[in-house]
């Protein structure tokens, strides 16, 4: 599971105090080292303020598995090696999983890369 903001606000462009006031809040909940940043948007104050609540790295992802199935906001609109799937409440995840094997692929915990 990573980390993101409670409410999940925009942090990019907010104050630095604000973003880690956010941040680590949620990461001493979690105990995270992951940090996904809320609709992939995030500054050099984000960064700074990840890193201040002890978050190792900042983790951004390709595709979208929603109900409605999988989206790719750019690219090419099939998995790849390494890319990174942001899975939404109620996603039909048996769905992914087929698509994955498919195209021989495989399911990793991203944890296990960074």
């Amino acid at each position: 599971m990573e980390n993101r903001t409670p409410d999940r606000p925009p942090l990019a462009g907010r104050p630095y105090t604000a973003q880690r006031t956010a941040i680590c809040a949620r990461r001493d909940r979690l105990r995270a080292r992951l940090f996904r940043p809320p609709g992939g948007a995030y500054d050099r104050a984000t960064r700074r303020a990840a890193a201040g609540c002890g978050i190792t790295a900042l983790t951004l992802w390709r595709a979208t598995l929603s109900p409605a199935g999988l989206t790719y906001p750019r690219g090419p609109r099939h998995l790849r090696p390494g890319d990174i799937v942001r899975v939404t409440p109620r996603a039909p995840a048996s769905r992914l999983l087929r698509g994955i094997q498919r195209r021989n692929l495989t399911v990793g915990r991203l944890e296990d890369y960074l």
